[in-house]
């Protein structure tokens, strides 16, 4: 198949990132930043940079890759698809942009749509000529639905996910457990201080205040702020930012899953040692 070009004014055009790139360029590019710690480790999900090229054969469905493979090809090749040609060049710059720079592999995840719908086509065709490909390419839809919904859908019970190779598997499932025990454990640490004091965090104590990535953003709480319920914490930091800090209880899900807040400390700490302004610039953390 030889590539032409498009017909005259059939080209797409778009609106650039500029202001984007005009915040990232005020801020410092934290974005860049950002990137640099995920391959470091400082996600839950962060893999090493050469398991991003392997793991875009198993993101989708291992059955499927023939098919959003032809995608690409048609999008990169056929003349009467010129006009999504750019979703073509996206994929691989994106690919060699997010694996120089430690991605997690599933950011290219949303342009497979694209290339998937791209390549039903000389699929369809190919399946009309023989009865029995109709078959093979039905059963692997179905076991590619069935695979894909099992680790990626809530379909399997809270109370017996811990016992299955899916959290494993898929690090998210894990991370959608216990939230409720999480809000209730951190709201009953609200209740041991005393009405007159000060306390910040969410749902029932809000606002909440956080370092975590663009969270740090929104600044630290009032100067006048006299306790804090704290988490994701360690003792001795605590011990170094205030002057009293007890542990009020610690976070269970209910149904022995271990995933990051499964037995997470919840402190609440008062009489602050050091100021905001001082203290809030230790507390970032990009993940």
């Amino acid at each position: 198949m030889s590539e032409a070009p498009c017909p005259r004014g059939s080209r797409q055009r778009g609106v650039g990132s500029a202001p984007n790139l005009v915040w990232q360029v005020a801020n410092g590019f934290p974005q860049l930043e950002l990137s640099g710690a995920i391959p470091a480790g400082s996600s839950g999900t962060s893999e090493p940079w050469y398991v991003f090229l392997p793991f875009q054969l198993i993101l989708v469905s291992p059955l499927l890759v023939p098919v959003w493979a032809l995608g690409w090809w048609r999008l990169a090749r056929d003349p009467e698809l010129c006009v999504w040609r750019a979703f073509a060049v996206a994929y691989v710059v994106l690919a060699v942009v997010f694996t120089a720079t430690g991605g997690k592999p599933y950011y290219l995840a949303g342009l497979y749509p694209v290339l998937l719908a791209a390549g039903t086509t000389p699929v369809l065709a190919w399946v009309r000529s023989r009865a029995w490909r109709s078959v093979t390419v039905g059963a692997a839809l179905v076991l590619s639905l069935a695979v894909s919904s099992v680790l990626m859908l809530p379909l399997v019970p809270t109370d017996r996910l811990a016992a299955t190779p899916i959290v494993d598997i898929n690090y998210d499932a894990g991370e959608t457990v216990g939230w409720p025990q999480f809000t209730a454990t951190v709201a009953a640490a609200g209740t041991t201080v005393p009405t007159s004091e000060r306390v910040h965090y969410l749902p029932a104590l809000r606002p909440a205040y956080s370092g975590h990535n663009a969270y740090w953003g929104w600044g630290p709480p009032p100067a006048d702020t006299t306790a804090v319920i704290a988490v994701g914490f360690r003792q001795e930091e605590l011990r170094s930012w205030f002057g009293r800090v007890e542990l009020a209880g610690r976070v269970d899900n209910g149904v022995g899953l271990e995933n990051d807040e499964q037995a997470t400390p919840v402190w609440v700490a008062r009489d602050q040692l050091v100021p905001w302004a001082q203290l809030w610039p230790q507390l970032r953390r990009l993940g």
